[in-house]
């Protein structure tokens, strides 16, 4: 093909040379608008149906709205799994669809299934929202502003939510913003439940007086001939000091005012996040990407740009985009040590050529792949380093050998393979084995064409010479030595064929028993090595590469406060500060939960022994849970999840804990948790209907009194020093310490006289889930199993422990998706080598050295193998690429 390629060229030059400029063309105009990511996401199309009914129970909600739209969805084609969490107040359903399917299209069916099926849900309850998940579930971009005093809390959260937070939601590719720590203010009114009682009045009265005494409103319309003017009513307030004047009643000695039953100062709303650096408290802006990162983080940075012209400089803490393009930087360069190699192979012959070769090739291939893949990731430089170090071999030991037909039959086989147990992966297999070909073709064939014809092209051939001459002397040395080398591996390959050849003459004529010989034994076991090794070796489906950064996750049951869990997140970070490995810790707590964004230093890199080290500093801080996993695309943390479906909510909460007590205690556990939240500590008030009723009582009425005691309610909006305040009416501090505090309560029943709260209810302990979770249209809980190592035979012993366990008629128990995924992974990985293996038999079948050939085919394999993990400590996505396109042609 390439000798065609070649006479072509010469007959035609023009042609070449105009095909090749107008492809560089196409190439340069699309590979700048072409996003980065270094590994494609290996999971499935995934959406989310979300759906909000506003204080509504748990319970309610799945019945009436999780389990319509749960039927209603599973009559859709292509799906592969539903999932579903109710919790108080919404519903979350999400539908992961085989790989493959136009995600455009069902989405669009999805949409009619639940228009057809909202139509009979409640008037108050929201219209359903659709979300296909992307990269918007982590932020890509943490930010905080520079010059201003982060001392000053509620000074930079203020500056933010005014200035950069709205013109962050304006910039194209940017999905959310969102305001991370700091402190806000509110106009708090503390009401004195016994001063209102004694003036005749409760906590909704003073609510409605605040929220009539702070009106804006359109009254009318005054016309003019053709003019019409509106009329506004302000009776707006602005400060404590306006609101406390406010008028509640009249009396006979005077007027009572606001400040006479209730204290109104600005105070501090509760907290709802805190953020920190580095262990000190501050103010941050998270923004999310609404499509690529890339060009997220562009939108972004041109955004911080622009707000500098504003008087607003950003600090920029954490940019996704910047760690990929590291990653990606790293590659090229990696790949730019194979063609130096490449090129010495070749004692530097058209070296200037070469290079403009492999540039334009480079630039081509990737604008082609991008068409497949529509990114630009690590499976391009994958295919090109294959391609070199094939053409490496080729030149020191396979110079006269061309490629084996049966080769083409082996990429077919293995293709079926993944495609049946394993097409996620595939598609990273097929997108290296574009890049491959492309690049191979365009290299090739930029090399042969004929450039002595145009002045441009045949100085290029005139600087080969000229580094040519130059580096002569390194040349020599370079040669002398790799032909030495090359002499010993050769004689040393003929050393192993002439020993295998021997040993099998030897061996086959001894006879261990009867039927079986030695010879067989030992040809067994030398075949059986790449398997060998495989088991062997940690395998792994994510990110080859690691971002520098580890992302850590605190858990804590459901209910626990801000507080509380802000002094877990504490003590994690004085621990992983005090290690010295990060320049920098983000921490951002919410009540029960904490993420950690922890970046390593230079020359750190998140690998098993510095995860290790951090845990064992941090040590167990029950009932917290600490994960941290490094970050990178795919990941996977050392456990085995379990998923245990049946009807009743209380007893697989039961069921879930009988089975995480068994695997605890296994000495291959390291732990084992929970994978929900257990169910919330709830105190309930039985109202008596006789007696509510003899004291002319209404039940909506103490409900709201109660509610507006403990949680307060927002009266009205303040605008003031440009900052919008809430103004919230709420009870004094003594009447919500605690429950007992409930009965000092008295409510004002329909005569207008006070009835104590202890009187007419009786109050009593329960619990009730935080969350209800189905899968495939049941209810299940799920537990993990986090192991001491990731060794197979600990994941087969703590599922047969598992298996041992019995369960109900009603109830299953099995091993969750992303396990039977690792499984699959396994079974496809081996029958590829098993195909790789078995390559000389359709070549040499019937041929007198087949079985030498079988030996040496392994030997190959097993080197590979070896080689590869040195190369690579972690055998991850590129391990597996780089591995079957090589054994494919070696």
């Amino acid at each position: 093909m390439l000798l065609k390629i070649k006479r072509i060229s010469k007959s035609r030059p023009g042609a070449f040379l105009s095909l090749f400029s107008i492809l560089l063309l196409l190439s340069l105009l699309r590979i700048f608008n072409v996003p980065l990511q270094t590994f494609p996401d290996l999971k499935s199309p995934t959406v989310t149906v979300t759906t909000s009914w506003p204080g509504t129970d748990v319970s309610k909600i799945e019945r009436e709205i999780t389990f319509p739209l749960e039927e209603s969805i599973s009559s859709l084609g292509g799906i592969s799994k539903i999932r579903s969490v109710t919790e108080s107040g919404k519903s979350m359903i999400t539908i992961s669809f085989t790989t493959g399917i136009n995600l455009s299209v069902k989405i669009a069916e999805l949409r009619e299934k639940i228009e057809i099926i909202s139509v009979r849900f409640p008037r108050d309850v929201r219209r359903p929202s659709i979300q296909s998940f992307d990269s918007s579930e982590s932020p890509v971009f943490i930010a905080s502003v520079a010059n201003v005093d982060e001392q000053d809390l509620f000074e930079t959260r203020r500056l933010i939510e005014q200035k950069v937070k709205p013109y962050m939601e304006g910039v194209p590719g940017i999905g959310r913003v969102l305001v991370v720590g700091g402190e806000d203010k509110e106009i708090l009114v503390s009401c004195d439940r016994d001063r209102l009682e004694a003036e005749n009045l409760t906590i909704g009265d003073v609510l409605n007086i605040v929220r009539q005494g702070s009106l804006y409103s359109r009254i009318g319309i005054e016309k003019g001939g053709n003019i019409e003017v509106p009329i506004y009513l302000d009776n707006r307030k602005y400060t404590p000091t306006d609101f406390a004047s406010l008028p509640i009643s009249f009396r006979g000695q005077g007027t009572l005012f606001l400040r006479d039953v209730a204290k109104v100062e600005y105070a501090n709303k509760d907290l709802e996040t805190i953020f920190r650096r580095n262990g000190k408290a501050g103010v941050s802006i998270y923004a999310y990407a609404s499509g690529s990162v890339t060009f997220s983080s562009r939108a972004i940075r041109q955004a911080a740009k622009n707000l500098e012209t504003e008087g607003i400089e950003l600090r920029i803490l954490y940019d996704k985009n910047e760690q990929i393009q590291e990653e990606m930087l790293i590659r090229f360069l990696f790949t730019g040590i194979i063609f130096i190699l490449y090129l010495a192979v070749n004692s530097f012959r058209k070296t200037f050529t070469k290079i403009i070769g492999f540039l334009y090739s480079l630039i081509c291939t990737a604008s082609i792949l991008s068409l497949i893949s529509h990114k630009i990731g690590a499976t391009l430089f994958i295919g090109i380093n294959v391609t070199f170090c094939l053409l490496i071999l080729r030149k020191l030991f396979f110079k006269n050998k061309g490629l084996y037909g049966s080769v083409y039959i082996a990429i077919g086989w293995i293709i079926c393979a993944y495609y049946i147990i394993n097409p996620e992966f595939l598609k990273l297999l097929l997108q290296a084995s574009v890049s491959q070909i492309v690049f191979t073709i365009l290299f090739l064939t930029f090399n042969i064409t004929e450039k002595k014809r145009f002045p441009f092209l045949h100085k290029m051939e005139v600087l080969d010479k000229k580094i040519f001459r130059a580096c002569a002397p390194f040349i020599l040395t370079f040669r002398t030595v790799i032909f030495k080398y090359k002499e010993k591996l050769s004689k040393k390959y003929k050393s192993l064929s002439f020993f295998i050849e021997k040993s099998s003459s030897k061996l086959d004529k001894y006879e261990i028993s009867d039927k079986i010989r030695r010879y067989s034994v030992i040809q067994i076991f030398i075949i059986s090595l790449p398997f060998i090794f495989c088991f062997f070796v940690h395998r792994s489906y994510s990110n080859p590469l690691s971002r520098r950064t580890v992302i850590g996750r605190i858990e804590l049951p459901s209910g626990t406060g801000i507080g509380a869990t802000d002094k877990v997140a504490k003590k994690v970070e004085t621990v992983i500060l005090a290690a010295k490995v990060s320049d920098e810790v983000l921490t951002t707590v919410e009540s029960d939960h904490a993420n950690l964004i922890i970046k390593l230093k230079r020359g750190e890199s998140p690998n098993a022994e510095l995860l290790a080290f951090l845990k064992n500093g941090i040590g167990k801080q029950a009932p917290a849970y600490v994960s941290l996993l490094p970050d990178r695309d795919n990941e996977t943390n050392i456990e085995t999840t379990f998923e245990i479906r049946g009807p009743d909510q209380s007893e697989l909460d039961r069921l879930v804990k009988i089975f995480s007590k068994e695997t605890s205690g296994m000495p291959e556990v390291e732990e084992t948790v929970l994978r929900y939240k257990g169910p919330r500590d709830e105190f309930i008030m039985d109202l008596d209907p006789s007696k509510s009723s003899q004291s002319l009582l209404e039940t909506s009425r103490l409900g709201e009194d109660i509610r507006l005691t403990l949680q307060g309610g927002v009266g009205a909006k303040a605008f003031t020093n440009s900052k919008l305040y809430d103004v919230r009416i709420r009870s004094t501090e003594e009447f919500r310490e605690s429950k007992t505090s409930l009965n000092k309560i008295k409510v004002r029943n329909s005569a207008s006289k006070f009835v104590p709260v202890e009187e007419i209810t009786s109050g009593k302990e329960d619990s009730t889930p935080v969350k209800i979770y189905h899968s495939d249209r049941k209810r299940s809980l799920s537990f993990s199993v986090r192991l001491r190592n990731d060794s197979r035979g600990y994941i087969d012993k703590v599922t047969e422990r598992v298996d041992e366990v019995p369960l109900p008629g009603d109830y299953t128990i099995n091993a969750s998706e992303e396990e039977s995924i690792i499984k699959r992974m396994d079974v496809s990985f081996l029958l590829t080598i098993s195909v790789i293996i078995l390559l000389p038999l359709v070549s040499y079948f019937g041929s007198s050295d087949l079985y030498t050939r079988f030996l040496a085919q392994s030997y190959k394999l097993s080197a590979l193998f070896i080689l590869l993990v040195i190369v690579f400590p972690e055998w991850r996505s590129d391990s597996y690429i780089y591995f079957i396109l090589l054994g494919l042609f070696i």
